[in-house]
């Protein structure tokens, strides 16, 4: 997706601003209630492999620096 068809998508589109790292965090920390999990799990997740996985799995779109699309499988 480039910028030009996410502007004029503007009301579907969800856009992250960040780093992909902080937006893995903020899935998984949607999904499951980090502050139940063991420190011996919680400390080793690893968020910039998840952020990872979602770019080459194109679950998420880089418009600009820091700048994803976090739903474009949508589209």
């Amino acid at each position: 997706m480039h910028l030009d068809e996410a502007i004029k998508r503007r009301d579907e589109v969800i856009l992250h601003r960040g780093s992909l790292a902080d937006y893995a965090y903020e899935l998984v920390s949607d999904i499951y209630p980090l502050d139940q999990l063991p420190d011996l799990i919680r400390n080793h997740i690893d968020y910039d492999s998840i952020a990872r996985d979602l770019e080459l799995n194109s679950e998420v779109t880089e418009l600009s620096r820091n700048v994803w699309v976090v739903n474009c499988l949508e589209f």
